[in-house]
């Protein structure tokens, strides 16, 4: 082979590797900031503020956040979601906060970003 498309085989090689690399960190940003819109609509529970369903108990929350942040590719357990309720008067406040940590593994380094996403209303 000449020289000239070994170069070339290279550079396409480093390229795909930048590529890879960009997608694997990429795609936990991307996660976490759809996990942080769900957890938006999870505390606002618009159903229970307009009279429709009765508020959601802090269970029953922690379950749905769960739930969201599989579909988000984010796995959570029950003692990574923290839920806080104010209550005033007729109004009340749900937080909603996850901390979990997202392994990035490339080519001969892996480590973890942490995250903690919350929301309320």
């Amino acid at each position: 082979m000449q020289p000239k498309y070994i170069k070339w085989i290279l550079a396409v090689l480093a390229v795909s590797q930048l590529v890879s690399i960009a997608w694997q960190i990429g795609n936990v940003y991307i996660s976490n900031s759809e996990l942080k819109s769900d957890l938006r609509a999870v505390a606002a529970q618009v159903s229970a503020r307009i009279g429709l369903d009765a508020p959601q108990s802090d269970d029953d929350l922690r379950d749905v956040v769960i739930h969201r942040a599989a579909e988000d590719g984010v796995t959570l357990t029950r003692d990574q979601i923290t839920v806080t309720r104010t209550e005033l008067d007729d109004t009340w406040t749900v937080f909603i906060a996850a901390h979990y940590d997202a392994p990035i593994d490339l080519p001969g380094l892996s480590f973890k970003v942490h995250f903690s996403p919350s929301a309320s209303h």
